[in-house]
């Protein structure tokens, strides 16, 4: 009879120990994925302030519209 019981103590206090790991182990993973959003957020902030979209597409489209007038114009420059 004891160690019936003896198994089915032991069987719980392992069932508890997996609970209470997975719970740590649920607490640390939030704290880093919280920690890595912050991470990120104070990254955007500071790259929406540098970058404007609208901008960059106009930068692209002045540089090959320069770029294609180059190239049309003097043949004898060979850099095309």
């Amino acid at each position: 009879m004891f160690r019936r019981h003896w198994k089915a103590t032991q069987e719980r206090l392992t069932q508890l120990r997996t609970k209470e790991d997975r719970k740590k182990q649920d607490a640390f993973l939030e704290k880093v994925y919280k920690e890595r959003l912050a991470q990120q957020e104070e990254e955007d902030e500071d790259e929406g302030e540098d970058w404007d979209p609208i901008e960059d597409v106009l930068e692209d489209s002045r540089g090959s519209f320069i770029g294609n007038y180059q190239c049309s114009f003097p043949r004898w420059h060979n850099h095309c």
